[in-house]
């Protein structure tokens, strides 16, 4: 939440105008924020994978929510 609050929000509301304007620092912010949210939904899908406590069918549905983002996000 820290890193939502933080970097992503912030992130965003600077990278909508700037990309209207073309700025051209826009592209390396956004690989950053990309890498960033790629990161931690792998960390996320790793993590679930390795409960004990949750069937495959639940782990797959559980992965139809993160892996989608985690391909949007690299």
């Amino acid at each position: 939440m820290l890193m939502e609050a933080l970097y992503h929000l912030p992130l965003s509301l600077w990278a909508i105008p700037a990309l209207l304007r073309d700025d051209p620092k826009t592209p390396l912010h956004l690989l950053i924020f990309a890498c960033q949210a790629g990161l931690t939904t792998l960390t996320c899908v790793a993590d679930y994978m390795s409960w004990e406590s949750f069937s495959s069918k639940e782990k797959l549905s559980l992965g139809g929510l993160y892996v989608p983002y985690l391909v949007l996000g690299e």
